[in-house]
């Protein structure tokens, strides 16, 4: 009985002392900060990111275009290689509009993500907003994943 009460005061004193160094954390983050003043270099550098982020997919796709046009390109001014002989038909006239092409669709394959996807068969969620935690039970187990995750304790 009489160790009862000394845990329970013990577990008091506990929540107290975690009760007033709460309040004080709190108190130190009451007070307001001033506004970090930005120099123009940082403006003028941030503007040029921004713009330079907005003219990526302008050049990624003005880089399909040109591939495009290149392998057009070859396909009507290398006619003449057809009349050479076999090896200088397929690998002069042949080769490269089959390897820009290659290049074409391996460029054109992320935007077709959501028109190719299959359902994978460890259970992962394809959707890659979601995170492992959406995973169910026993894909994680499958995966072997319960072992790490329950290391820090977020497995289900």
């Amino acid at each position: 009985m009489m160790e009862r009460t000394k845990i329970e005061n013990a577990s008091r004193g506990s929540n107290a002392s975690k009760r007033t160094a709460q309040k004080r954390i709190l108190a130190a983050l009451q007070h307001e900060m001033p506004p970090v003043p930005t120099g123009r270099k940082y403006l003028l550098g941030l503007t040029a990111v921004a713009g330079i982020m907005l003219l990526l997919p302008v050049l990624y796709f003005g880089l399909m275009a040109l591939i495009g046009h290149t392998v057009y390109w070859v396909l009507v001014h290398n006619v003449t290689l057809l009349h050479n002989g076999l090896l200088a038909a397929v690998l002069g006239y042949f080769g490269p509009p089959v390897v820009g092409m290659i290049i074409l669709l391996f460029m054109i394959k992320p935007f077709l993500h959501e028109v190719w996807k299959k359902p994978h068969r460890n259970g992962w969620i394809e959707n890659p907003s979601h995170s492992f935690l959406t995973m169910s039970k026993r894909s994680v187990k499958r995966s072997g994943l319960h072992v790490l995750l329950k290391s820090v304790s977020i497995a289900p």
